[in-house]
């Protein structure tokens, strides 16, 4: 949120990346689950239900602090020369699921962005 809280904010390469998030308290109560539900076994992928773009999730916050996207898309390539091989870390998404959570009856607090945004942010 830095960049944009100083009108820095941009859009990362094409923003169509996916970016998997979740809030700090559902967070926590998915670490609680897992450890005290015994229907829980193997991996489960600790985010929120929410499918979301860097464009999408950039664009909201931007909204929330009521800022001004100005800055055209940052270049994939200026990431690369920055970041060298991590850059794939901001270019390329991941859509994750989080069905799992449901089948072990984990309720999320803040199932979209704008809820979380607005607890954490305010």
């Amino acid at each position: 949120t830095k960049p944009i809280k100083l009108g820095l904010g941009s859009v990362l390469g094409n923003g169509n990346q996916y970016i998997p998030w979740v809030h700090i308290s559902d967070l926590c109560g998915i670490y609680i689950e897992a450890i005290e539900n015994k229907l829980v076994s193997g991996p489960i992928n600790a985010i929120a239900p929410e499918d979301i773009s860097n464009k999408q999730f950039t664009i909201a916050v931007a909204k929330y602090l009521n800022k001004a996207l100005w800055l055209p898309n940052t270049p994939s390539y200026f990431l690369k020369v920055i970041f060298g091989d991590m850059s794939s870390l901001f270019l390329k998404g991941n859509k994750v699921s989080s069905i799992k959570l449901p089948g072990i009856k984990f309720k999320f607090k803040f199932q979209n962005l704008n809820q979380a945004l607005h607890d954490l942010l305010d």
